[in-house]
């Protein structure tokens, strides 16, 4: 009540003004007068600067009772009461069911991805070329490693090549022999079928030699382009793209896909989140779905810092998805919701009754918060201080008081 008798002194205090500045039969000791009364009226009542920005006048000086019923669209009231703050956190998807793809030279550069993050991805599937980097003691090595591999695989192959010829040669002696004896013959013969099928299996390991040989060739031509392709099916989680990522070394990550079968959203531990403990529920909103709409789920809070398991890690809290809707897509931003903490005696402005406007500061521009307030016959707008924010209400500090009256105008 306070407020309003301060604003309408404050009405008077400028009318005075005016009348004085636009009134030429008055003399100067008047205007003196007028002006050492305003003062004292700005002193009575104790008018700081914060006043001055938080009240403004009546709508274009003058009260508008002839136009209210036709200009107000709705009327609210500012209450005193129970407010819960809503919070919002920044989400990120945490793919649990990961696959990788490493490089198996010891470097490599001159990427070419055929893919990228989003891609779907079927096993076989090339993911990119890349040319591998050797120096001259890196060539000298693999020739060796290559040399010294078909070196034992040759004498491998000679011995049981060897192997079957012997068995072969006593099987023809068995069969000379007049008196040979029919169960010993036939032992021999199933040796000789389990020694070839024992060296057909052998042979099998021949073709990564020759790989590793016609790669090493290759590489010391120069023109060593190398091929990596996918070993499951999924989506492509992750691939370098920093100029940094594009020369790697062996054991690197080359790719990384997911089945997208098992993920939660993880939020960052952050000093603020003491209210998002175990087994909180919680909205989880994914940004502009397919219809530009924002897509709205439930989720569950099932690890968090103030309860320790084998599912919290490095201070996060992590949310599980309670009956995930169709065609979500995981790639927009993430947003947690969920309610933090009890005011019971708060300022509380609907939404809804709630205006912004720009405010250049500089070269700044803020966007700052009105409403307008209805006293009687004038109304009045009003800056407020806005603490906290839920579905329905602003917490606010100052610029009204409860049981102001609050108004909109139809446009």
């Amino acid at each position: 009540m306070l407020n309003r008798k301060l604003i309408l002194l404050g009405i008077i205090s400028c009318s005075m003004c005016m009348v004085c500045a636009c009134t030429s039969e008055k003399n100067e000791a008047e205007k003196a007068a007028d002006t050492e009364n305003v003062k004292e009226i700005d002193k009575e009542l104790e008018i700081t600067e914060d006043f001055k920005y938080l009240y403004h006048e009546a709508l274009d000086g003058e009260t508008i009772e002839t136009e209210i019923e036709t200009s107000v669209q709705k009327e609210y009231k500012v209450e005193r009461g129970e407010f819960v703050k809503r919070i919002s956190e920044i989400g990120i998807m945490e793919y649990e069911d990961l696959y990788y793809e490493f490089l198996a030279t010891d470097e490599a550069a001159e990427f070419d991805f055929h893919l990228v993050e989003g891609n779907e991805v079927k096993k076989g599937d090339l993911i990119c070329t890349y040319k591998p980097v050797y120096n001259e003691i890196d060539i000298l090595e693999r020739t060796r490693d290559v040399e010294l591999m078909e070196t034992e695989y040759q004498a491998e192959y000679n011995s049981k090549k060897a192997d079957i010829t012997m068995a072969e040669y006593e099987l023809e002696t068995l069969l000379k022999e007049k008196d040979a004896n029919p169960k010993e013959i036939e032992i021999k013969k199933l040796q000789i079928k389990k020694l070839k099928l024992i060296f057909e299996k052998f042979q099998e390991t021949k073709e990564p030699i020759v790989l590793a040989r016609k790669e090493l060739n290759e590489t010391i031509k120069g023109n060593n382009i190398r091929e990596v392709y996918s070993t499951v099916d999924g989506y492509i989680l992750d691939v370098p793209t920093e100029e940094s990522d594009q020369t790697l070394y062996k054991g690197n990550c080359i790719a990384t896909i997911t089945k997208r079968e098992k993920y939660h959203i993880e939020i960052e531990a952050r000093e603020e989140l003491d209210a998002l403990k175990y087994g909180t529920e919680v909205k989880i909103i994914v940004e502009g779905g397919k219809d530009g709409k924002d897509v709205e789920m439930k989720g569950k809070v099932v690890a968090a810092p103030n309860i320790l398991g084998v599912n919290y890690r490095n201070e996060n809290t992590k949310v599980e998805i309670i009956d995930e809707p169709k065609g979500v897509d995981w790639a927009k931003p993430i947003k947690v919701q969920y309610e933090g903490q009890l005011y019971k005696d708060a300022l509380k402005v609907p939404i809804e009754a709630v205006m912004t406007e720009k405010s250049a500061n500089g070269e700044s521009a803020e966007e700052q918060e009105y409403v307008y307030i209805k006293n009687g016959e004038a109304i009045y707008k009003s800056y407020i201080k806005i603490l906290d924010k839920n579905n329905d209400y602003y917490r606010v500090s100052d610029g009204v008081s409860e049981g102001d009256t609050l108004v909109c105008f139809n446009k």
